[in-house]
């Protein structure tokens, strides 16, 4: 093998990994795309976690208490109008 040849090789070998360094880098910003939907999706569902959590500590829905659910929802929508208003006027 003269040196024409060794040369040829190397930059075959050259432009074989810079394909892999592209394919890398694509497969790396798909994965860092699909984390970013995770995360996002996780923080979701942990809202809506807490959501549940708030509601069935502030709503004790025992047999016969079903007016007194109501009236302490009705008030826990009108504490989160007042705080949109709020949140709106700033």
């Amino acid at each position: 093998m003269d040196l024409t040849d060794k040369i040829k090789a190397l930059l075959n070998r050259l432009n074989d990994s810079e394909k892999q360094v592209l394919q890398l880098n694509r497969e790396l910003e798909y994965v860092k795309t699909e984390l970013k939907k995770t995360n996002a999706e996780n923080v979701e569902l942990q809202r809506k976690y807490d959501n549940l959590k708030i509601a069935k500590g502030a709503i004790s829905l025992s047999k016969g208490d079903v007016s007194q659910a109501k009236r302490q929802l009705t008030d826990m929508m009108a504490q989160i109008d007042v705080c949109i208003d709020k949140l709106s006027n700033q």
